[in-house]
């Protein structure tokens, strides 16, 4: 079922961000549909044969056959994971795939207990209950109050007793320091065949420069914090590359297996002198960046 999907959405031409626009149904959504994570629901199947202009009768059959063989009319889960369909374009759209939210429960509130309304006695319980329970609310108020009051007087003193450069010097030893390398695994040329999300450098990257090959996209992306830079690919297909470069001659390469887009290794982009490129091969040609000038800098 999944395969057939994607065969009419590459045949159409539509991205995943086309889709969510046209049919309303989130990107997340068509991702897990067109890679058979989750069966798709029939009503999101209308809208998108009547996208692709495609026969419904014949999907919608299809569909019908895959739900009696899971042997539910819900759109469950598919074992396995399939490959993953990246899109980084579009504003979000709202998914109705995603669970939904079970209301909270409200706590239940304590009740007032009222006496009967023919018993004296009762009565005077209950008022004398009352008085008690606001006299010692009164207390803790006051408690409280006369807690704060120290409070605001002690942080009084100490800042009239305290000189600035005291306060200063007190602050700067007890100050932790801020590493800047903080939550990363390697830096320059020991990130050298790293892989940025494992090694913690995609937290800061950026992209340093674009081109586009068609509909495919590369990228340089740079992590200033590990001092390492990789090549990144989208919109593409499976067998479609981007290699990245050093003008030391370092090169790291991106491989699609499967899917639309993928990142490659990283290289060392720590030096001052450093040149970075990258280069991608599909089959309707090639193209590359502009080279990257000392991206520290």
């Amino acid at each position: 079922m999944a395969e057939h999907l994607r065969a009419l959405k590459d045949a159409s031409g539509f991205s995943l961000a086309d889709l969510a626009a046209k049919t309303h149904y989130s990107r997340a959504s068509w991702e897990r549909w067109l890679n058979g994570k989750r069966v798709i629901t029939p009503e999101a199947l209308d809208r998108f044969t009547a996208v692709v202009a495609s026969d419904r009768d014949t999907v919608r059959a299809l569909l019908d056959s895959v739900r009696r063989e899971a042997g539910s009319e819900d759109s469950a889960p598919v074992p396995g994971e399939g490959s993953t369909v990246a899109e980084t374009t579009g504003p979000p759209a709202v998914d109705p795939d995603a669970p939904e939210e079970r209301p909270e429960t409200p706590a239940e509130t304590p009740s007032v207990e009222t006496p009967p309304a023919n018993s004296a006695e009762t009565h005077r319980r209950w008022a004398q209950g009352l008085r008690n329970g606001s006299s010692r609310l009164l207390a803790a108020l006051l408690a409280a109050l006369l807690a704060a009051a120290a409070l605001v007087s002690g942080v009084a003193w100490l800042l009239v007793h305290s000189s600035p450069r005291r306060a200063q010097a007190r602050t700067a030893a007890t100050a932790p320091a801020q590493p800047t390398t903080e939550g990363v695994q390697c830096q320059g040329i020991g990130c050298l065949g790293k892989d940025p999300q494992q090694s913690g450098c995609d937290s800061d990257a950026r992209t340093l420069t674009t081109a586009n090959d068609g509909e495919v996209v590369l990228y340089v992306r740079y992590s200033s914090r590990c001092g390492a830079a990789w090549a990144k690919i989208t919109n593409g297909s499976p067998g479609d590359t981007a290699v990245i470069s050093t003008g030391s001659g370092e090169r790291a390469t991106a491989l699609i297996h499967w899917g639309y887009d993928n990142y490659s290794p990283m290289v060392a982009a720590a030096g001052p002198d450093v040149t970075l490129r990258v280069c991608g091969s599909q089959p309707a040609g090639q193209a590359c960046t502009s080279t990257v000038m000392s991206p520290k800098a």
